[in-house]
Protein backbone atom coordinates (compact mmCIF):
# COMPACT_ATOMS: atom_id res chain seq x y z
CA UNK A 1 0.00 0.00 0.00
CA UNK A 2 0.86 3.38 -1.19
CA UNK A 3 0.51 6.12 1.56
CA UNK A 4 -0.23 9.56 0.17
CA UNK A 5 -0.74 12.70 2.58
CA UNK A 6 -2.64 15.89 1.01
CA UNK A 7 -1.53 18.78 2.85
CA UNK A 8 -2.03 21.89 3.43
CA UNK A 9 -1.94 24.73 6.51
CA UNK A 10 -4.33 26.86 4.47
CA UNK A 11 -7.86 26.34 4.28
CA UNK A 12 -10.14 26.62 1.20
CA UNK A 13 -7.04 25.22 -1.15
CA UNK A 14 -9.56 22.26 -2.32
CA UNK A 15 -7.56 19.78 0.26
CA UNK A 16 -10.40 17.77 0.97
CA UNK A 17 -11.75 18.03 -2.51
CA UNK A 18 -9.26 16.84 -3.90
CA UNK A 19 -8.61 14.23 -1.59
CA UNK A 20 -12.34 12.62 -2.12
CA UNK A 21 -12.00 13.34 -6.26
CA UNK A 22 -8.59 11.65 -5.99
CA UNK A 23 -10.03 8.71 -3.96
CA UNK A 24 -13.33 8.34 -6.37
CA UNK A 25 -10.61 8.39 -9.43
CA UNK A 26 -8.38 5.87 -8.27
CA UNK A 27 -11.73 3.45 -7.26
CA UNK A 28 -12.97 4.19 -10.90
CA UNK A 29 -9.62 1.76 -11.61
CA UNK A 30 -10.38 -1.15 -9.35
CA UNK A 31 -7.53 -0.07 -7.43
CA UNK A 32 -8.48 -0.54 -3.34
CA UNK A 33 -8.34 2.83 -2.02
CA UNK A 34 -8.48 3.71 1.83
CA UNK A 35 -9.08 7.36 2.88
CA UNK A 36 -7.83 8.25 6.41
CA UNK A 37 -9.55 11.87 7.60
CA UNK A 38 -7.36 13.14 10.39
CA UNK A 39 -9.30 16.38 9.92
CA UNK A 40 -11.14 17.38 12.86
CA UNK A 41 -13.77 19.27 11.12
CA UNK A 42 -14.49 15.72 9.17
CA UNK A 43 -15.47 17.07 6.07
CA UNK A 44 -14.07 14.44 4.25
CA UNK A 45 -16.33 12.00 6.52
CA UNK A 46 -18.88 13.88 5.44
CA UNK A 47 -18.37 13.78 2.22
CA UNK A 48 -18.09 9.91 1.90
CA UNK A 49 -21.69 9.36 4.09
CA UNK A 50 -19.29 7.79 6.97
CA UNK A 51 -21.79 6.80 9.63
CA UNK A 52 -21.34 6.90 13.68
CA UNK A 53 -18.60 4.47 14.96
CA UNK A 54 -15.10 4.38 15.92
CA UNK A 55 -12.97 6.92 14.00
CA UNK A 56 -9.10 7.52 13.45
CA UNK A 57 -9.54 9.43 17.10
CA UNK A 58 -10.21 6.11 18.84
CA UNK A 59 -7.60 4.05 16.97
CA UNK A 60 -4.57 7.15 18.12
CA UNK A 61 -5.80 6.43 21.23
CA UNK A 62 -5.76 2.74 21.69
CA UNK A 63 -9.67 2.26 21.67
CA UNK A 64 -10.19 0.63 18.04
CA UNK A 65 -8.05 -1.57 16.25
CA UNK A 66 -7.64 -0.23 13.36
CA UNK A 67 -9.89 -2.86 11.12
CA UNK A 68 -12.59 -2.37 13.40
CA UNK A 69 -12.65 1.68 12.46
CA UNK A 70 -12.65 1.48 8.56
CA UNK A 71 -16.16 1.83 6.92
CA UNK A 72 -17.05 0.83 3.44
CA UNK A 73 -18.75 3.27 1.39
CA UNK A 74 -20.36 3.48 -2.11
CA UNK A 75 -16.72 5.95 -2.65
CA UNK A 76 -14.56 3.39 -1.22
CA UNK A 77 -13.16 2.60 2.40
CA UNK A 78 -12.88 5.56 4.95
CA UNK A 79 -11.48 5.92 8.45
CA UNK A 80 -13.79 8.86 9.40
CA UNK A 81 -12.65 11.80 11.99
CA UNK A 82 -15.03 13.26 14.42
CA UNK A 83 -14.00 16.29 16.54
CA UNK A 84 -12.26 15.12 19.12
CA UNK A 85 -9.51 14.65 17.49
CA UNK A 86 -8.84 18.93 18.58
CA UNK A 87 -8.28 18.05 21.78
CA UNK A 88 -5.37 18.86 23.26
CA UNK A 89 -3.27 15.78 23.74
CA UNK A 90 -4.17 13.46 21.44
CA UNK A 91 -0.87 12.66 19.85
CA UNK A 92 1.86 13.45 22.60
CA UNK A 93 3.95 11.56 24.28
CA UNK A 94 7.23 9.40 23.28
CA UNK A 95 6.82 8.51 19.19
CA UNK A 96 3.57 9.97 18.92
CA UNK A 97 4.51 11.19 15.51
CA UNK A 98 4.83 7.30 14.43
CA UNK A 99 1.43 6.35 15.75
CA UNK A 100 -0.52 7.07 12.65
CA UNK A 101 2.14 5.02 10.48
CA UNK A 102 1.96 2.07 12.89
CA UNK A 103 -1.74 2.30 13.08
CA UNK A 104 -1.83 1.68 9.02
CA UNK A 105 0.62 -0.84 9.02
CA UNK A 106 -1.79 -4.17 10.02
CA UNK A 107 -3.99 -3.07 6.91
CA UNK A 108 -1.75 -2.51 4.52
CA UNK A 109 -2.05 -5.50 2.97
CA UNK A 110 -5.64 -4.73 2.08
CA UNK A 111 -5.21 -1.36 0.05
CA UNK A 112 -3.72 -0.48 -2.73
CA UNK A 113 -3.24 3.10 -1.89
CA UNK A 114 -4.17 5.08 1.34
CA UNK A 115 -5.03 9.02 1.04
CA UNK A 116 -4.54 11.11 4.17
CA UNK A 117 -6.95 14.07 4.39
CA UNK A 118 -4.61 16.32 6.94
CA UNK A 119 -5.60 19.58 8.66
CA UNK A 120 -5.60 22.88 7.53
CA UNK A 121 -2.53 23.37 9.93
CA UNK A 122 1.57 21.73 10.11
CA UNK A 123 0.52 20.65 13.49
CA UNK A 124 1.24 17.50 15.47
CA UNK A 125 -1.66 15.44 13.02
CA UNK A 126 -0.26 17.12 10.05
CA UNK A 127 3.48 15.69 10.54
CA UNK A 128 2.18 12.01 11.84
CA UNK A 129 0.87 12.33 8.17
CA UNK A 130 4.13 12.77 6.83
CA UNK A 131 5.80 10.08 8.63
CA UNK A 132 3.31 7.96 7.63
CA UNK A 133 2.93 8.53 3.97
CA UNK A 134 5.28 7.59 0.64
CA UNK A 135 4.27 10.81 -1.26
CA UNK A 136 3.10 14.23 -0.87
CA UNK A 137 0.37 16.22 -2.84
CA UNK A 138 0.29 19.80 -1.68
CA UNK A 139 -3.17 21.83 -3.24
CA UNK A 140 -2.56 25.46 -3.68
CA UNK A 141 -4.78 28.56 -4.69
CA UNK A 142 -4.09 30.84 -7.08
CA UNK A 143 -3.49 33.95 -4.92
CA UNK A 144 -0.35 34.81 -3.20
CA UNK A 145 -0.80 34.04 0.31
CA UNK A 146 -1.02 30.40 -0.86
CA UNK A 147 2.14 30.79 -2.71
CA UNK A 148 3.93 32.12 0.12
CA UNK A 149 2.75 29.33 2.33
CA UNK A 150 4.35 26.89 0.18
CA UNK A 151 7.98 27.98 1.61
CA UNK A 152 6.42 27.03 5.51
CA UNK A 153 5.54 23.42 3.59
CA UNK A 154 8.97 22.81 2.15
CA UNK A 155 10.70 23.65 5.07
CA UNK A 156 8.07 21.80 7.21
CA UNK A 157 8.69 18.57 4.45
CA UNK A 158 12.63 19.13 5.06
CA UNK A 159 12.35 18.89 8.48
CA UNK A 160 10.32 15.40 8.63
CA UNK A 161 12.73 14.11 6.31
CA UNK A 162 15.84 15.06 8.73
CA UNK A 163 13.57 13.67 11.23
CA UNK A 164 11.23 10.74 11.42
CA UNK A 165 10.62 9.62 7.64
CA UNK A 166 13.79 10.13 5.20
CA UNK A 167 12.32 8.27 1.57
CA UNK A 168 9.38 11.39 1.73
CA UNK A 169 8.50 12.37 -1.45
CA UNK A 170 6.44 15.34 -3.11
CA UNK A 171 4.41 13.83 -5.90
CA UNK A 172 3.52 17.68 -6.52
CA UNK A 173 1.69 20.78 -6.41
CA UNK A 174 -1.59 21.04 -7.69
CA UNK A 175 -3.04 24.39 -8.34
CA UNK A 176 -7.11 24.18 -7.74
CA UNK A 177 -9.92 26.70 -8.28
CA UNK A 178 -7.93 27.78 -11.52
CA UNK A 179 -9.60 30.43 -14.19
CA UNK A 180 -8.15 29.52 -17.61
CA UNK A 181 -9.54 33.19 -18.65
CA UNK A 182 -7.68 35.12 -16.01
CA UNK A 183 -4.66 36.91 -16.40
CA UNK A 184 -4.04 36.80 -12.93
CA UNK A 185 -4.44 33.62 -12.60
CA UNK A 186 -2.15 32.46 -15.65
CA UNK A 187 0.69 34.12 -14.36
CA UNK A 188 -0.18 33.27 -10.39
CA UNK A 189 0.42 29.39 -12.39
CA UNK A 190 3.40 30.11 -14.10
CA UNK A 191 5.47 31.75 -10.67
CA UNK A 192 3.73 28.35 -8.52
CA UNK A 193 6.01 26.63 -11.36
CA UNK A 194 9.08 29.25 -10.63
CA UNK A 195 8.45 28.68 -6.67
CA UNK A 196 8.25 25.24 -6.81
CA UNK A 197 11.67 24.28 -9.19
CA UNK A 198 13.43 26.31 -6.80
CA UNK A 199 12.17 23.90 -4.08
CA UNK A 200 12.66 20.80 -6.24
CA UNK A 201 9.06 20.68 -6.42
CA UNK A 202 6.88 19.56 -9.48
CA UNK A 203 3.22 21.39 -10.46
CA UNK A 204 0.69 18.90 -11.52
CA UNK A 205 -0.59 19.30 -14.65
CA UNK A 206 -3.47 20.25 -15.38
CA UNK A 207 -4.27 22.58 -12.76
CA UNK A 208 -7.83 22.05 -11.31
CA UNK A 209 -10.58 23.92 -13.17
CA UNK A 210 -13.02 26.07 -10.58
CA UNK A 211 -16.35 24.75 -10.91
CA UNK A 212 -20.01 25.18 -8.97
CA UNK A 213 -20.12 21.42 -8.47
CA UNK A 214 -17.47 21.18 -6.27
CA UNK A 215 -20.22 23.15 -3.65
CA UNK A 216 -23.04 20.79 -5.41
CA UNK A 217 -21.38 17.89 -4.20
CA UNK A 218 -22.08 18.41 -0.34
CA UNK A 219 -25.76 17.85 -1.31
CA UNK A 220 -25.81 15.21 -3.61
CA UNK A 221 -23.37 12.12 -2.53
CA UNK A 222 -21.87 11.89 -5.80
CA UNK A 223 -18.32 12.61 -6.84
CA UNK A 224 -16.80 14.85 -9.49
CA UNK A 225 -16.82 12.16 -11.99
CA UNK A 226 -20.91 12.18 -11.77
CA UNK A 227 -20.99 15.42 -13.19
CA UNK A 228 -19.64 17.27 -16.57
CA UNK A 229 -17.59 19.50 -16.09
CA UNK A 230 -14.17 20.59 -16.59
CA UNK A 231 -12.73 19.89 -13.70
CA UNK A 232 -13.93 16.22 -13.42
CA UNK A 233 -11.47 16.20 -16.72
CA UNK A 234 -8.87 18.06 -14.77
CA UNK A 235 -8.77 15.49 -11.81
CA UNK A 236 -9.24 12.62 -14.08
CA UNK A 237 -5.96 13.63 -15.83
CA UNK A 238 -4.16 14.10 -12.38
CA UNK A 239 -5.39 10.48 -11.07
CA UNK A 240 -3.91 8.88 -14.45
CA UNK A 241 -0.17 10.23 -13.05
CA UNK A 242 -0.84 9.45 -9.62
CA UNK A 243 -2.25 5.59 -10.76
CA UNK A 244 1.33 5.50 -12.92
CA UNK A 245 3.29 6.65 -9.43
CA UNK A 246 1.42 4.60 -7.35
CA UNK A 247 2.51 1.73 -10.04
CA UNK A 248 6.08 2.81 -9.87
CA UNK A 249 6.05 4.09 -13.71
Amino acid sequence: MKTIAIVSQKGGVGKTTTTAALGAGLHRTSQRILVVDIDPQANASTMLEATPGPTIYDVLTGRSKTAQAIQTTAQGSIIPSDARLAEKGVLTGKGAEYRLKSALEPVKKDFDACLIDCPPNLGALSIAALTAADGVIVPCRPDRFSLSALHEISATLEAVRKATNTGLTVYGVLLTQFNRRSTLHRLMLDELRQQAEAMGMTVLDPPIRATVAFDELQFTNSTIFDTRNGAAEDYQAITSTILKRLKGA
